[in-house]
C-alpha cells in the first residue's frame, strides 16, 4: 500500500475511534477497543520506517499516530473508572507525556501532552510548560532548535451534537540556550494559540469547544548559518548588474573563507576563480572553527585573524544589515549573504560572497543621486565625502549598538486587550513572621561585626477569598518549625483551591429582568464593544458564584479566565522575609520555581508552581509599591475602614485596643525562654538600636492594658496577638485589588 492511501486510511480509523470512544458503555467494550487502538498504533508505527514519498503524508500519518496514542491514554483513564462512562472519570495526574515516532529526517523529537482532565485551553496550556520545558532543555544543551506545537480540540455542534476534531498550530520558532523559555513559550505558544482559538470561535461559531485532546510539540534540528556548502549560489540579476559583489566559485565547504580572502587580495582580473588568490590556509587562522562555519563562531573568527566582518542580507530588492562587527580595529569586511532553497533536501544553504563596492550596491536604494557615496556600515546613512563619514563614525560606533524596528501599519496601536485582569484575583494570602533575635559571639573580623542571628519563631497568615468571605480564614503558628508549617499550608492551600479554580458551577436560573436585560444589551460587558451583525452574543457568569454577569461575545468569553495564580504578599519580603521560605518552598513542594532576582541574595518576586495543580503561588514585596511602615499606613484609614480587624475581635473593647499598631521588644527576644515569661517586659527592654530610640511612656501603658484585656498568660502569648495584629492591619491598609 503506498503512503497516500496509508495515510487516508489511518485518518479514517481516527475518525471511528474518536466517535467509538463517545458511545463505549461497559468495562468489556473499553478493553478491547483499547487492544485494537494497540494494534493500530504498532502498524502506523512500522509502516512510518518505511521510505515515505511526500511530506504531506508524512505529517498527516504522524498526527495521527500522536492522536492513537492520545485515545489509548484516554481509554485507559475510562478502564479505571467502574461503571459507565458518566461515572465520572478522574486522574491525580492532569496530562501524560508520550513520545511519537517520526517520519522527518531533521526531527529531534515529537510527543504529546495528552489532557486527562483540565477543561480550559488557558489552564492545559500553562500546566503543558512542564512537559515541554522538561523535554526541550536536555537538547538545548546540545545544540539550538525550532519548535512548534499544534493543539489539537474536539469542538462539537450543539444542535446537530456533531464532534470533529480541530488542529492549531505555531510558527516554527527558534529556540537557543539564551532564550527565555516561559517568555518563548507565553509569546510563540500561548498567546498564538489563544488568538487562534478566538479567531475561528469568530469564524465558526456554530462549533463550541467539547474536549482538548493533546499538545503536539515538534523539535527540529535548527542550523543558524549553514554557510559555505560547495552548492554554488549565483547573485540575484538586480545586484550582479551593479558589479559590486564579488562571488568566488570554490569547490569545498570553505566560501567564508573565500570571500575574506577576495576582500584582503583583491584580483584584479577573473575575479570568480580561485586562483586568482591566495589559499586561505596561507592567509587566515581558522583550526578551532569547523565549516561550514556557524553564526556564532564568525566573532571567534574576527578574533583569531584580528579582522571586523559586517553581514548584510537580501529582503526583498533591497540589502540590509544581518550582523554588525563589535570589532572596530580595522576598516570592515562586508560581506553580502546569499541564500539557496533545496527542494529535493528541504534545506536552505547559505553562501557568503564580498561587497567589494558599497556605494555602487546600496547607491540606487538610498537615494536617486548617482554620485559616489560614503556609506555607514551601521546605519545606512550616506556622506558625500569621506570626511563627513568619519565625523558621523565617532557617535554612530556609540549610539546605534542594535537596529530600531518601527512597528507597521497593523502593529502601531496598542490595545488593552487582558480583560482578565480587570477581575479580581480569586484569593490572596497576606503574611508575616517574628524571630528570635539569637545573640552572637564576636567573630574577629574587624570589618563586619555579627550582632543577631535571627530565627524565625512564629508565622501567620490571612488568606482573603475575593468572591466569598466565608472562605476567608486566619491561622497562626508559633514553634520551632514553623517555616516547614507554613509551607505544607501553602501546599494544602495550592491542592484545595486547585479544586476549586478546575470546578465550573453552571449559571444561575435566569429571572425575567436578567433575561431581558441579556436580550436587550448592545455592548460586550467585557471589552465594551458593540455587538456586530453575525456576533455570537453569550451569557457570561462567574465560574465560582454561578451569577450571571452579563451579555458578552464569544471569543471574550472564552478568554474571560480567572487567574490560578495565588499572590503570597509579605511587607518587607525581598529584605527579610524571603530569605527564610525560599529554601523550604524550594524542596518541600514539587513543582517548578521562576526567580525574579535584584542579586543573589535578594529578590524582587519569586512564583513557586505547584505539581500536579494549575496553581502558582507567587511571592510579592507590599513594600515595594506602598513604602511605609504598617503603623503609618494603618493611620492612614479611620477606624470603620478596619473591618477584617474588627471581624477578629470579640467586642468594642478589644476592637478599639487593636486598631492601632502594637510595640513588641524584638531585641529581648533572644531566647526560646524569653517566650515563656509570664510579665510584659520592663520599658528599656523595648529600645531599638537598630533605630536608635525607645517607645514613650504612653504606647507602654496601651501594651500593659492589652495584655490585661486579653488575659495574655505569656511572652509568646502577646507575640500571637501582636503579629495577628500586624497582619489584620496591614491586609486592611494594603488596599490591593483581591
Amino acid at each position: 500500500m503506498d503512503s497516500n492511501s496509508f495515510a487516508s486510511l489511518t485518518s479514517e480509523v481516527v475518525k471511528v475511534t474518536t466517535k467509538a470512544i463517545s458511545l463505549l458503555k461497559t468495562k468489556v467494550e473499553i478493553v478491547r477497543h483499547i487492544c485494537i487502538v494497540r494494534k493500530n498504533i504498532r502498524l502506523l508505527e512500522k509502516f512510518m520506517k518505511t521510505d515515505l514519498d511526500r511530506n504531506e503524508n508524512k505529517l498527516k500519518l504522524e498526527s495521527n499516530l500522536a492522536l492513537l496514542k492520545s485515545f489509548l491514554v484516554k481509554l485507559k483513564q475510562l478502564k479505571r473508572v467502574s461503571g459507565k462512562i458518566g461515572g465520572g472519570a478522574s486522574t491525580s495526574h492532569n496530562l501524560v507525556w508520550q513520545t511519537v515516532d517520526t517520519c522527518f529526517n531533521n526531527r529531534l523529537l515529537t510527543g504529546v501532552v495528552i489532557n486527562t482532565n483540565i477543561l480550559e485551553p488557558l489552564s492545559f496550556l500553562k500546566e503543558a510548560f512542564k512537559n515541554f520545558a522538561t523535554n526541550v532543555r536536555p537538547i538545548l544543551r546540545e545544540t539550538m532548535i525550532k519548535a512548534n506545537l499544534v493543539l489539537v480540540c474536539q469542538f462539537i455542534q450543539p444542535h446537530s451534537q456533531i464532534i470533529d476534531l480541530k488542529s492549531f498550530a505555531t510558527k516554527n520558532q527558534v529556540i537557543d540556550t539564551g532564550t527565555d523559555l516561559d517568555q518563548w513559550y507565553d509569546t510563540h505558544v500561548i498567546n498564538r494559540l489563544q488568538n487562534k482559538l478566538e479567531e475561528f470561535a469568530e469564524k465558526d461559531s456554530g462549533w463550541s469547544l467539547y474536549q482538548i485532546v493533546h499538545l503536539k510539540i515538534n523539535i527540529n534540528s535548527y542550523i543558524p548559518l549553514k554557510g559555505g556548502l560547495s552548492t554554488y549560489v549565483k547573485v540575484p540579476h538586480f545586484i550582479g548588474i551593479k558589479h559590486a559583489v564579488i562571488n568566488v566559485r570554490n569547490n569545498d565547504s570553505h566560501c567564508f573563507l573565500w570571500a575574506v580572502i577576495s576582500a584582503l587580495h583583491p584580483a584584479s582580473k577573473n575575479v570568480d576563480r580561485t586562483s586568482s588568490y591566495p589559499h586561505y590556509s596561507q592567509v587566515l587562522k581558522y583550526d578551532s572553527i569547523k565549516f561550514p562555519i556557524k553564526l556564532s563562531d564568525i566573532k571567534k573568527f574576527e578574533k583569531l585573524n584580528n579582522l571586523s566582518i559586517n553581514l548584510f542580507c537580501i529582503k526583498g530588492k533591497n540589502v540590509v544589515p544581518f550582523l554588525l562587527s563589535e570589532n572596530l580595529v580595522r576598516e570592515p569586511i562586508n560581506l553580502l549573504v546569499l541564500s539557496c532553497n533545496e527542494r529535493e533536501r528541504n534545506d536552505t544553504y547559505y553562501r557568503f560572497t564580498w561587497i567589494k563596492n558599497m556605494s555602487a550596491l546600496f547607491s540606487k536604494q538610498l537615494s536617486k543621486n548617482r554620485h559616489k557615496k560614503f556609506i555607514c556600515n551601521r546605519c545606512l546613512n550616506h556622506f558625500s565625502s569621506n570626511a563627513y563619514l568619519q565625523n558621523h563614525l565617532k557617535h554612530c560606533n556609540d549610539i546605534n549598538k542594535c537596529s530600531v524596528k518601527l512597528p507597521d501599519e497593523t502593529t502601531k496601536y496598542l490595545e488593552f486587550k487582558h480583560f482578565s485582569y480587570q477581575e479580581k484575583v480569586p484569593f490572596v494570602l497576606y503574611a508575616d513572621l517574628e524571630s528570635i533575635l539569637e545573640k552572637c559571639s564576636d567573630n574577629g573580623n574587624t570589618n563586619t561585626r555579627l550582632c543577631d542571628k535571627h530565627v524565625p519563631f512564629s508565622i501567620a497568615y490571612y488568606l482573603k477569598c475575593s468572591y466569598d468571605d466565608s472562605l476567608s480564614k486566619f491561622r497562626l503558628y508559633r514553634g520551632n518549625d514553623c517555616i516547614q508549617w507554613f509551607v505544607k499550608e501553602l501546599q494544602d492551600i495550592a491542592n484545595w483551591t486547585n479544586e476549586i479554580f478546575n470546578t465550573v458551577v453552571p449559571m444561575e436560573a435566569l429571572s425575567k429582568e436578567q433575561i431581558e436585560s441579556f436580550e436587550n444589551a448592545t455592548h460586550c460587558h467585557i471589552c465594551k464593544k458593540a455587538f456586530q451583525p453575525g456576533e455570537i452574543k453569550v451569557r457570561d457568569h462567574c465560574h465560582f458564584t454561578s451569577k450571571f454577569r452579563n451579555a458578552s461575545h464569544n471569543a471574550c468569553n472564552l478568554n474571560y479566565k480567572d487567574t490560578h495564580v495565588i499572590p503570597v504578599v509579605f511587607h518587607n519580603l525581598s529584605g527579610y522575609d524571603s530569605h527564610f521560605i525560599i529554601r523550604l518552598l524550594a524542596l518541600n513542594i514539587p513543582g517548578q520555581m521562576s526567580l525574579l532576582p535584584v542579586n543573589k541574595e535578594k529578590y524582587i518576586s519569586f512564583t513557586k508552581s505547584v505539581e500536579n495543580t494549575s496553581v502558582k503561588l507567587r511571592f510579592i514585596d507590599s513594600f515595594r509599591f506602598m513604602a511605609s511602615s504598617i503603623d503609618k499606613l494603618s493611620g492612614y484609614l479611620d477606624n470603620d475602614k478596619k473591618s477584617i480587624t474588627k471581624q477578629n475581635c470579640r467586642n468594642d473593647e478589644e476592637f478599639n485596643l487593636l486598631v492601632r499598631k502594637g510595640i513588641f521588644p524584638y531585641e529581648y527576644i533572644d531566647s526560646w525562654d524569653k517566650l515563656n515569661e509570664s510579665s510584659l517586659p520592663p520599658k528599656e527592654t523595648f529600645y531599638s538600636h537598630l533605630h536608635e530610640e525607645g517607645i514613650s511612656e504612653e504606647s507602654y501603658t496601651h501594651a500593659n492594658k492589652v495584655w490585661t484585656t486579653f488575659n495574655i498568660q505569656t511572652l509568646g502569648q502577646y507575640s500571637d496577638l501582636y503579629l495577628k495584629t500586624d497582619v489584620l492591619l496591614w491586609l486592611t491598609s494594603l488596599k490591593i485589588s483581591v
